[in-house]
Parts: C-alpha cells; structure tokens; sequence
C-alpha cells in the first residue's frame, strides 16, 4: 500500500507529483501498532509462544467424551489459542498494509498464515469428535457444569451444521489445503496494493498528477468533468492491461470456493458462504 498524500512545496505551493514513503509522514498519520505489540521481537516472542501450545491442544483427542470438565478445557485452550492469535495476525496483517513491498512484513504476514494453518491442522479433530459424543451427551455435561454452557452457542451452531462436518481425517487434510487456498487473494493483494501504477493526469489546477486509488476518490468529485473522466479512464485503463491475468486470479479463487463448498456437501458456494 502505497501512500498518496499531495505534497506541497512550502516555497512555491505547487503540487507535485511525488507519493511519500511512510516513514516521510507525521506520526500522528500513522497507525500505532505498538498498543497491539510493543515491538516487532515482542510479536516473534508471542509467535514462538503460540507454536509452544499446539501440543496441548493434541493431548485432548480422545478424551472429550470422557468428562464435561475436559471439553470445557479444551474448548478454553482452542479459545485462548484463537484470541492470541487473532492479535498476532491482526498486527502481522496491518503493517504489511503499511507497505505491501516491505519484504519483513511480507514474511510476518506468511508466518501467520502458516501458524493458521498449523493450528487449524492440530485442532482439525475437535468438531468431529464433539459430534461423535452426541447431542444428548453434550447437552447432559452442560446440565451438570455450569462453566461449558459459555460455549452454548458454539455447541448449538456444531450441531446444527453437523451434516458438513467431515471425519477427522478429512477435517486435517482440509486444514493442510488452507495455506495453499490462500494463494489467489494473497496474489491479487500484492498485485493490488504493491504492483500496479497508474498514469498521470492534469488536475483542475493544471498540474500534472499521477493517479492513485486515494486520488482517485477525489478526483471522481471534481466538479471538472475532464478530471473525473481522466482519473477513471487512468485507473480502468491500467487494470484492462491485467485483464488475463486478473480472470486467471478469479477463476482460481472461484475454484477454491467450490472446492470447499463440494468437500463440505453444499450444493454451491452460496450455500457454503450463507451457511
């Protein structure tokens, strides 16, 4: 993600046509990631951290049916794993939107798609596993302990979907195909954000400035109808110079929906997606 403030040259007060780097621009600009991790080495210490606890997560199969004090153990480790990560991926995601070029923040951002997987991989044989105890069972644990019934709505939301839920076997190898699955967004959003520039127009000022998607916005309120038609035939235009490569993207990520949708017995990725 490129950055496209209008600079104006103190002196002259002309525009020009330069889009600084964020490290160019005011901090009170800047998002401040810091309230989500302090440092870049605090995120890599929790990474290691999170990886530390996926064996834990293993140590449950098998035993869920055992006790309503172990499912709700294992539904609170699978809870405190999520919530952790969610942080870790939520400050790997944003500043690699900083800066889509950035190549340590393109490695952050894999890592935690990685680790996605992986803990999506250990946890795979949760689901299949809580249906295989039954309804009854299950809503007899709740009855008996208190403390599960925080998990009603996940419990009640399993059981009604239990139709597409897969044997665990299945559950894993689908979880190993997320990385990969990924691919098709993962691919449009360096292109998107990182790859892709746009020519320049003259503004109503008659200056010379290259258009952005930022820019853009502004320039579609132009009461210049010359500018609006500038912009959108800059912007347009650069994207149909990447019609094939663009289909290509769609249609790949289209596939993977309809992967997903049939391995889970929808009838189609509608289906899939409103479910």
């Amino acid at each position: 993600m490129i950055f496209t403030n209008i600079v104006l040259h103190p002196a002259t007060e002309q525009v020009t046509n330069t889009l600084p780097e964020r490290r160019q621009l005011d901090d009170r600009y800047k998002w401040k990631l810091q309230d989500i991790f302090s440092t870049d080495a605090a995120w890599q210490e929790e990474f290691a951290s999170i990886e530390l606890l996926l064996p834990n997560v293993s140590e449950y199969q098998g035993k869920l049916g055992s006790s309503a004090e172990v499912l709700y153990s294992c539904l609170n480790l699978q809870n405190a794993i999520e919530e952790r990560f969610g942080r870790l991926f939520l400050y790997a995601g944003l500043s690699n939107d900083q800066d889509t070029s950035e190549p340590a923040y393109q490695d952050f951002r894999g890592k935690a798609s990685a680790l996605m997987a992986r803990i999506n991989q250990t946890r795979s044989y949760i689901q299949p596993e809580i249906l295989a105890i039954g309804k009854e069972t299950v809503d007899g644990f709740q009855s008996d302990y208190e403390p599960l019934q925080a998990y009603n709505h996940l419990l009640e939301d399993l059981f009604r979907s239990a139709q597409h839920v897969l044997p665990p076997e299945q559950e894993q190898l689908l979880a190993l195909s997320g990385e990969l699955a990924q691919g098709a967004a993962d691919i449009f959003s360096m292109f998107n954000n990182a790859d892709i520039r746009f020519p320049s127009i003259v503004d109503e000022k008659g200056n010379e400035v290259e258009v952005t998607k930022a820019r853009h916005q502004r320039f579609m309120e132009s009461a210049d109808r010359r500018v609006r038609e500038d912009s959108y035939r800059a912007l347009y235009g650069a994207y149909a110079g990447w019609t094939n490569t663009l289909a290509a993207t769609l249609s790949t990520a289209v596939k993977r929906n309809l992967f997903y949708a049939r391995a889970r017995k929808y009838n189609t990725a509608l289906d899939a997606a409103l479910d």
